[in-house]
Formats: C-alpha cells, sequence, structure tokens
C-alpha cells in the first residue's frame, strides 16, 4: 500500500511544450487532496485551450460526459487553479489535460 495517493495531472498535445507554474504545487496542495479523497479514484481527460497571452485556460470540455457533478465540481477547482507562464506567440494553445487519483 502506498503511503501517500497518487495524484498526477498530464498534459498533452501542444499544452505540453507550454511551461506551466502550478501543477508541481497542485499536486502536493492539501485542500486538493482533501477534496479528492472522498471520490476514491479518478481518470479524466479534457480537451482544455489556453489564452497565450495570460497563461490562463479559457476552454475546458471532458472528453467522458458521463462524469457526476460532485466529480466536475473537483476537477474544475483542480483545473482553474492551472496556469501557464504567458508566451507571445500566437494567440490560443491547445492540448489535453489528464488528472490521475487513487486514494489506495
Amino acid at each position: 500500500k502506498r503511503m501517500n495517493p497518487l495524484f498526477e495531472i498530464t498534459l498533452g498535445g501542444s499544452l505540453a511544450k507550454n511551461k506551466q507554474e502550478s501543477i508541481e504545487t497542485l499536486i502536493k496542495d492539501e485542500s486538493i487532496l482533501s477534496l479528492l479523497k472522498p471520490l476514491g479514484s479518478l481518470h479524466v481527460v479534457y480537451t482544455a485551450k489556453i489564452e497565450n497571452k495570460t497563461g490562463r485556460i479559457f476552454f475546458l470540455e471532458p472528453k467522458d460526459t458521463t462524469l457526476t457533478d460532485t466529480y466536475q465540481k473537483v476537477i474544475s477547482q483542480i483545473l482553474t487553479r492551472i496556469t501557464f507562464y504567458p508566451i507571445e506567440k500566437g494567440f490560443v494553445t491547445s492540448g489535453e489535460i489528464t488528472i490521475d487519483y487513487d486514494s489506495n
């Protein structure tokens, strides 16, 4: 049995190339972990778009549309805290954000 729950956030597509500043902090955040714990386990993939100039996510869509409201609420609290370093080139970067969590 693991001492700590598994909690990973993975970036895919063009997003993987953009430097982000918050994931390392997020996966150690006790308030986020306490939100995830009641869910047991989770594997979700979201399509995401970020505005390059601000580094903020402005579009999110789950690939799995059967997520309950509880899951959606927790996930959106996590995703809205992911920020990227602003870049001057282009307007929008698209990709995927995957969240894996297992409390066991």
